[in-house]
């Protein structure tokens, strides 16, 4: 009796761990159907798919997908947006390149990214010098009489320079760079996929313009055991028991 159960217990075991490893997910990557990087300007569109078909069977189940989008920018050379200040006082001036944004839309799902603004502060002093202006004043001695001297005072203005350190500062707004769109598809999406094993994709220039680099999507696909499968183990479990069991019984 101890060696049937012994058995039971090691059929039901293999059983099990096949079971298990026939549901066990793998985790997959696809990359779009577009030939090397694009150029994405304000309106334009850019469709692609991705293609699960080859990683799909009857039994699979999809348990999540994440969808990435890669971009650059095409670094846009810097114009003056404004500024102020005086000679005396030190300029600001403001210096930006164009931001790129773009929509990234997957089965229904959308988001829209782009660049961000990194500011960069330089500052040059120099001397600049000031005239001014002073009044002084002075006496001229005259003969008033025979024996006497008198003062006349006089008042003229004359300049003089002073000197000060100023800064002028320029600040670069600059948006350049990579940047990317990622997010994992909802279970309508996936339902969807499953279904079809195709996943369309549009990007769309919003603003500025970049170069989409590639996309991808990120899934983890297991296989459910069939029915069928399953009934022919739990068969077989039965089978070996009911044998053993008579055979106990005729011993």
């Amino acid at each position: 009796m101890k060696n049937l159960m012994r058995r039971v217990l090691t059929t039901a075991a293999v059983s099990a761990g096949l079971i298990a490893g026939a549901a066990q997910a793998a985790i997959i990557s696809v990359d779009d159907t577009l030939s090397g990087p694009q150029y994405v300007q304000t309106g334009r569109v850019i469709s692609g798919t991705f293609d699960l078909r080859p990683y799909l069977a009857d039994n699979s189940v999809i348990d999540w997908a994440r969808v990435t989008f890669q971009f650059s920018d095409d670094y846009d050379p810097l114009r003056y947006s404004g500024g102020g200040g005086s000679y005396y006082s030190g300029y600001h001036r403001t210096y930006t390149n164009d931001m790129e944004r773009v929509n990234v839309s997957t089965m229904g799902q959308s988001s829209t990214v782009g660049t961000t603004y990194d500011v960069d502060r330089s500052y040059s002093p120099r001397r600049v010098s000031y005239t001014s202006y002073r009044t002084v004043s002075y006496r001229r001695s005259y003969r008033c009489g025979w024996f006497r001297t008198c003062y006349r005072t006089y008042y003229r203005r004359v300049p003089y320079t002073t000197y000060r350190t100023v800064q002028d500062v320029q600040t670069n707004r600059i948006a350049n760079g990579p940047f990317t769109a990622s997010y994992l598809l909802d279970s309508d999406a996936l339902n969807r996929l499953l279904d079809v094993g195709l996943a369309d994709f549009q990007v769309t220039g919003v603003q500025g313009d970049s170069m989409f680099r590639n996309a991808t999507l990120e899934a983890s696909i297991s296989s459910v055991p069939e029915p069928s499968a399953l009934a022919l183990i739990a068969l077989g479990l039965g089978g070996l028991a009911y044998r053993r069991r008579r055979n106990a019984q005729a011993a």
